[in-house]
């Protein structure tokens, strides 16, 4: 039995973390929290500000912080950054202090849900390298760590509302 107080949804970007954490949180009547949007309130400006005037390393040293700052809460759900878990101890954090569901999804997937974004993503631009190949070495990097969660939801093929439904079973069966 995992302490199902605090739910962390783990995975790569544009896999839906933020979506179906806010579906999961209505349906459970919780609050929820997206470790980017905090760390973007928090600094008073955008993911993208942030990476240009600081760098990656001050991005991620403020996401801990907002991942941090969830073990005080009871009764949430957290969508992580896609890199979060892999900084600073957080997986650990995260697996000693709630529940985590690694969301995942091909490749193939996720380049065709972040096509039209990946220009407004730091870590998707200014390289030569495609889309396709920058969020496989991403994954390659991560994945290690996102095996250590709880649980794992493959979404290919999945409505939001569908992988929602999945993270409720594993909740109900806890």
């Amino acid at each position: 039995m995992h302490d199902t107080h605090r739910i962390y949804l783990i995975g790569m970007m544009g896999v839906g973390k933020s979506t179906i954490a806010r579906l999961i949180a209505q349906r459970l009547g919780r609050i929820w929290v997206d470790s980017d949007a905090c760390v973007e309130r928090n600094s008073c400006m955008t993911i993208a500000e942030l990476f240009t005037h600081y760098g990656e390393e001050e991005f991620r040293r403020r996401e801990w912080e907002c991942i941090r700052q969830t073990i005080k809460i009871r009764d949430l759900v957290v969508a992580c950054g896609g890199g979060a878990p892999c900084f600073y101890g957080a997986m650990d954090l995260m697996l000693s202090s709630g529940i985590t569901i690694y969301l995942g999804a091909e490749i193939d997937t996720l380049v065709g849900r972040l096509m039209m974004e990946a220009h407004t993503r730091p870590l998707l631009t200014g390289t030569d390298i495609s889309l396709k190949d920058r969020l496989h070495m991403l994954l390659e990097k991560r994945e290690p760590v996102y095996q250590r969660a709880h649980y794992s939801i493959a979404t290919d093929g999945l409505t939001e509302e569908h992988v929602a439904e999945r993270v409720l079973k594993i909740l109900n069966d806890e």
